[in-house]
């Protein structure tokens, strides 16, 4: 009789692993727990951060229609009326690139290289 034909009419009793093999998962699984909770630490920062530039981009879109439209306010008379004056962050800065154009191509490569950083440490 083989070892298979033993065994197939009965259940095997739970044999705890040797305690140097426990301890090795143990800390395997320490390892990995840690890791899931510093990718999970590093995605609510770049969340807190992308929705805090987000509702700061709001604002100021809002606040720059609120301006225009008290332009638009205007009486009118014969003359046409004058367009409201750009903001300094609506003027052009460098070639044709406005202050929130640069605003916006900076806050993408910060996120980007944070995210570059994460994901090269993984190795």
């Amino acid at each position: 009789m083989t070892d298979e034909e033993n065994t197939a009419g009965r259940k095997e009793r739970y044999k705890r692993p040797s305690e140097r093999m426990f301890r090795r998962s143990r800390a395997a699984e320490m390892r990995r727990n840690k890791s899931l909770k510093a990718e999970a630490r590093f995605l609510k920062i770049i969340t807190g951060f992308t929705s805090a530039a987000t509702l700061i981009v709001f604002a100021i879109i809002i606040y720059y229609f609120r301006g225009t439209a008290r332009a638009a306010e205007v009486p009118s008379t014969d003359a046409p009326a004058a367009e409201p004056a750009p903001s300094a962050l609506t003027q052009p800065l460098f070639g044709n690139f406005t202050g929130l154009d640069l605003m916006g191509i900076a806050f993408v490569m910060v996120a980007g290289y944070a995210v570059w950083r994460k994901y090269q440490n993984k190795d």
